[in-house]
């Protein structure tokens, strides 16, 4: 009963949240001026260079000249004119073209050029697909890829793995745990393990997957401090609280959606999948059958979310990201110890980003086989009622199976 007092009690914060939100209408044409915050990489473009930025609930989509030097953490001073267009599935995209812009650093700019020596340093121990996907699958960190790598990842449903995201920040926050009660008592070590999250979340990014995963994993060693149990339904429901609370247009965010429900999925779906005995049998047998229960799961409850956002799909969808996805630990290993070892000896660091070669030959391998045939199912509406449907069939399903492991 607490439970559900605790969840209605939030949704009642989140409404009246949404009731006082004011949101400005743009006009086509319009003349606007207003500061923000760079929090993702520019990313090129033919003829120029892109990045988002949010203005009083909407985003807008800027586009710079090419030779354009704005970075990560840039506070940035916009004036000019908006361009507001509807697209093929009735999105409002508000675009703004060529602004005149001043760009000034704060207190945080430390912090933001570690960053960007992060980049550097990958970028110069590794060939240019191999970097980007390096940067990719440890720090989260967007650097161009080529334009057959990138499809392919899109085609095959493999981006994800090259966008930071929880499972980046349980390894980070295990390891720094690890090593950090090897030295120092329990709750100092578990302190300074959730100082390193927030450090990790400032340096990947505060993509929306970022954020969910550092509020969990923040609340989850402060409970451990607190001599309290993890409860990961909680803090998954207290991370997407706090998330809209304080940015409540993030509700609309692809990022945050996905993010949101893959995480949703580990913790609901994945335990149904191991209720189910031929199932468990089979996935206990083969070596990459947690691999494969993880994509399941993820893949179940993101399903319609991917489908209506990209139109896109694979079949072989579960089959590559089993094939690939016992490569990141080791990646976030070598490329994160490369970093670090970079910092103070640099030939050393980039000695041992070479070792990351053998991982990511066998990664850009089985993207190209598999792009020969891809299986990509296509569609070119989805209806919102559909996605409900299926969510409440869903639900439906881990309730009843819940009801049944009660008994």
């Amino acid at each position: 009963m607490i439970k559900y007092f605790f969840v209605f009690i939030l949704l009642v914060s989140l409404g009246i949240r949404f009731l006082t939100l004011e949101k400005l209408e743009l006009r086509d044409g319009q003349s606007i001026s207003f500061e923000s915050r760079l929090t993702s990489e520019p990313q090129q473009k033919k003829g120029s260079k892109a990045f988002q930025l949010f203005y009083k609930g909407n985003r807008i989509y800027v586009y710079v000249p090419t030779g354009s030097i704005y970075s990560y953490g840039d506070i940035l001073k916009l004036t000019g004119r908006i361009k507001v267009s509807l697209l093929n599935n009735k999105t409002v995209f508000v675009s703004m073209y060529f602004p005149r812009i001043e760009a000034k650093k704060d207190n945080l700019a430390l912090l933001f050029g570690i960053r960007q020596s992060i980049i550097s340093v990958f970028e110069k121990s590794l060939p240019s697909n191999y970097s980007a996907l390096l940067l990719g699958i440890v720090f989260g960190i967007k650097s161009p890829l080529s334009n057959e790598l990138s499809n392919n990842l899109k085609i095959l449903g493999l981006m994800h793995v090259i966008a930071a995201s929880g499972m980046n920040v349980a390894l980070i926050g295990g390891f720094l745990s690890s090593v950090f009660l090897l030295f120092l008592k329990r709750q100092k070590a578990l302190a300074l393990t959730i100082i390193g999250i927030i450090i990790y979340a400032f340096l990947a990014g505060f993509e929306p997957s970022i954020v969910r995963a550092s509020i969990m994993g923040t609340i989850a060693f402060t409970a451990q401090i607190l001599g309290r149990q993890r409860l990961a339904s909680y803090s998954l429901i207290l991370a997407a609280f706090i998330m809209i609370l304080f940015s409540p247009y993030v509700i609309w965010d692809i990022g945050f959606q996905l993010s949101f429900l893959s995480t949703a999925g580990l913790i609901y779906i994945k335990p149904v999948i191991y209720q189910i005995g031929f199932l468990k049998k089979f996935l206990s047998f083969i070596v990459v059958g947690d691999d494969i229960s993880t994509t399941v799961a993820a893949q179940l409850a993101t399903f319609p979310i991917l489908l209506a956002n990209f139109g896109l799909y694979s079949i072989f969808s579960v089959i590559i990201n089993a094939l690939v996805l016992w490569t990141i630990p080791a990646l976030m290993v070598i490329g994160g110890l490369g970093f670090i070892f970079s910092v103070f000896l640099e030939p050393l660091g980039r000695a041992t980003m070479y070792l990351s070669f053998p991982f990511l030959i066998y990664f850009e391998f089985i993207i190209n086989l598999f792009s020969n045939f891809s299986g990509a199912i296509s569609v070119r509406t989805f209806s919102w009622p559909f996605i409900a449907s299926y969510y409440l069939l869903l639900v439906s399903f881990i309730w009843i199976f819940a009801l049944k492991r009660n008994e």
